[in-house]
């Protein structure tokens, strides 16, 4: 087993994408893989969680009120989820950093080839617990100078942990990301609206993924309209009948100046 952290030490730069689309890969090529949520937001369960049914969370898990396996949530071929809980905020890791490490230990956990543990953007008592856990981080910045400013801070405090609580423990590579809003997938619409329909603020959606409040209140419309973001599919009839006619008279206006620019040449002759 392979523990990888995905850490930030600022919001909005995507981390939460990165850890959904490296733990949807592993399991694509056939890797069992395990995602936990360790942000008190919560928003890789949003994503993943097929209902809003009471089920065992990391808090569960952490405060040793139910077995690791018992809150391993099946979401994919492969793919498995340790849902995240607001309650992290409440929880006294007072002397309780290796608990995780401790809870991933299990042996029913054996045959899991990699964990990707999804962090929340500050340096907590909870991240901590997550980084004495695990084997690698792999850091998520954007291009903004106060989201690399921030990035020194963060890799001292890991060589810090490293140090003294965790040896194993190294950065495997910083990943800039910087979403482009033009270059959107569908998928990515897609995930966005499952933000908002399972409870997560617009505001924060449009400020944590840099998106303008156009495009997403759109998405939503048509997310909701016809479950297809093609602009052709969410047209209405005068629409489609308005770009006919436009279409009609570009063809009819290309046809009349060809006829004319041929009168002009018969003309000479």
């Amino acid at each position: 087993m392979k523990t990888i952290s995905i850490a930030n030490s600022k919001g909005g730069v995507g981390k939460t994408s990165i850890s959904s689309n490296i733990a949807y890969e592993l399991a694509r090529r056939g890797y069992l893989t395990l995602m936990i949520d360790l942000d008190p937001q919560c928003d890789l369960s949003k994503v993943y969680s097929p209902d809003k049914k009471v089920r065992p969370t990391i808090f569960n898990v952490l405060s040793l009120s139910c077995p690791i396996v018992d809150a391993c949530q099946e979401v994919a071929d492969n793919l498995y989820l340790i849902p995240g809980s607001q309650d992290l905020i409440h929880f006294d890791f007072h002397n309780s950093e290796h608990i995780l490490s401790q809870c991933l230990e299990d042996e029913t956990l054996v045959e899991v080839d990699f964990v990707i543990i999804d962090h929340q953007p500050t340096v907590s008592e909870a991240t901590l617990t997550g980084f004495v856990a695990s084997d690698e981080v792999l850091v998520v910045t954007d291009s903004e100078v106060f989201s690399l400013s921030n990035l020194g801070g963060l890799i001292d405090n890991l060589q810090i942990i490293q140090e003294t609580m965790n040896s194993k423990l190294h950065v495997i590579g910083i990943v800039a990301n910087k979403i482009d809003s033009r270059r959107n997938t569908d998928e990515f619409k897609n995930q966005m609206v499952q933000l908002f329909l399972k409870g997560k603020p617009r505001s924060e959606i449009i400020k944590e993924y840099d998106l303008t409040e156009s495009a997403f209140d759109r998405w939503v419309k048509q997310s909701q309209a016809t479950s297809s973001f093609r602009e052709a599919d969410n047209r209405s009839s005068e629409e489609n009948e308005l770009i006919q006619l436009r279409k009609e008279n570009q063809r009819l206006k290309m046809e009349n100046d060809i006829l004319k620019q041929a009168a002009l040449i018969l003309g000479r002759k």
